[in-house]
């Protein structure tokens, strides 16, 4: 296996980089691979639940020879690093994601898999240049919310024996976070949205409407619950406050209120309140449920190739 990172993914054609720009949503958010990859770490640290979604998400599916997997929204490739022990030596994933500092770190996930790996930069909307039933398993990690939009795709590109993959957030996530932003917000006097724009995005695909939308394009959909809470000591607070920052552009997205997020003044109220709940009871907690969505016999498409 080559062992460059960069070689590792300069196979065919769609490994070009695009001319369009990421949204601001998700550069702003998503833009450093690193910060993105260390943001996992300290997800992983809090977790109260100490399994591997991911591993979990493929949990069951086996495969005797080489298949084609696609990873949409793979950014560093959290997902494609699970495919260990799961995808044949021979299998080739493909990430598509519009963060082109991800590839060589996807690239490296790729490998360290076990498998080859390609890395298409740019929206997720480009796979309708891809063939009819052209993919064994395809995989979304915390991304579908985003481009929901594009399952007749999905379900097109996906071979009629394959298997789509999708893991999404509840929409109880971080809700006491989202409270607690707008303690200093309405003290700021500002009036703050019924739905903060995280709310908004988990309203597209969560774990509460997974079942009913992915039903529309496959036969069967099975859920698995992910129960999980993030857990920060009063000593962590810095830590909580770190990752709490990493979603403030998702969370504020264009919004009237976002500078106000901005002010070193929110950011020592917000902390403040962070930290007397964390002493009050004993660690600050933030809901961090999760489901697996796994679905099988899409409803579109031609003869599997």
């Amino acid at each position: 296996m080559n062992t460059h990172p960069d070689r590792a993914c300069l196979l065919p054609e769609e490994n070009k980089s695009s001319d369009e720009k990421p949204p601001e949503r998700l550069a702003s958010t998503f833009g450093s691979a690193d910060t993105h990859r260390r943001i996992g770490e300290l997800i992983k640290r809090r977790s109260t639940n100490k399994s591997d979604v991911y591993r979990l998400g493929l949990e069951g599916l086996i495969f005797t020879k080489p298949i084609r997997i696609l990873d949409l929204g793979c950014g560093w490739g959290a997902f494609t690093s699970a495919l260990k022990g799961v995808a044949p030596e021979g299998s080739v994933c493909t990430g598509v994601d519009w963060i082109e500092g991800n590839r060589p770190y996807f690239c490296m996930s790729a490998e360290s898999a076990g498998i080859g790996g390609k890395f298409m930069q740019g929206p997720v909307e480009q796979i309708s240049s891809l063939p009819d039933n052209s993919f064994d398993l395809i995989l979304s990690g915390f991304s579908l919310y985003f481009f929901v939009g594009i399952l007749p795709e999905i379900s097109r590109v996906m071979k009629n024996d394959g298997v789509f993959v999708a893991i999404t957030h509840s929409n109880r996530s971080l809700h006491e976070f989202l409270d607690d932003v707008r303690a200093p917000l309405m003290h700021a006097g500002k009036m703050t949205p019924e739905l903060f724009g995280v709310e908004a995005v988990l309203n597209e695909f969560s774990a509460e409407n997974g079942v009913r939308i992915l039903s529309g394009h496959f036969s069967t959909v099975r859920k698995v619950e992910f129960n999980n809470q993030l857990r920060f000591g009063v000593d962590n607070i810095e830590e909580c406050f770190d990752y709490l920052m990493f979603k403030r552009y998702i969370l504020t997205d264009n919004s009237e209120y976002r500078h106000e997020i901005e002010k070193a003044q929110f950011h020592d109220a917000l902390k403040k309140v962070i930290h007397d709940r964390a002493v009050r009871d004993g660690a600050y907690t933030l809901a961090k449920d999760d489901a697996i969505f796994t679905c099988r016999g899409k409803l579109q498409g031609g003869d599997e190739s």
